[in-house]
């Protein structure tokens, strides 16, 4: 199983990300908010999270949520904003790309890639991602209330 080990900034850098997420989801454009109610507006979809060409299979069905949005308004914010609403949530996530190197870490940038950002994001809000395979599912562990300000 992949694990952060030795990437970068690594997961510290995380708690940046998400203050930027945070403050990010108050200016949102109504399509983000849209997109992090979920499709079908259930309270219980599954954000799948991964490499665009993978989550896609998941768009449009039912009680998933998958951030489908045009490329010109697609950012880093809004899409860190989309994860911050499902954790907020405490709503289940799936990887729908293998974790590994090549899918979390953008070699050519040296940076993670939106895939890695979005499990480090994860991470620090309490979810438990170590070991995740595509299709489980990632809940909030133990952490997470605390994680979340609860």
């Amino acid at each position: 199983a992949f694990e952060f080990v030795g990437i970068g900034a690594g997961l510290a850098a995380g708690a940046i990300v998400d203050a930027i997420a945070a403050r990010a989801a108050a200016r949102l454009l109504p399509e983000v908010i849209d997109a992090a109610e979920g499709a079908g507006g259930g309270a219980s979809d599954i954000f799948v999270i991964g490499r665009q060409a993978d989550t896609a299979a998941y768009a449009g069905k039912p009680g998933f949520n998958v951030l489908n949005m045009p490329k010109e308004e697609w950012s880093l914010a809004n899409n860190d904003a989309w994860v911050q609403g499902g954790m907020d949530r405490g709503a289940p996530f799936m990887p729908a790309s293998e974790p590994n190197l090549s899918t979390v870490f953008n070699a050519s940038r040296g940076e993670l890639s939106v895939f890695g950002r979005e499990l480090r994001q994860l991470h620090n809000g309490g979810y438990d991602i170590h070991g995740a395979q595509p299709g489980e599912l990632l809940w909030p562990g133990q952490g997470w209330r605390a994680a979340a300000g609860e």
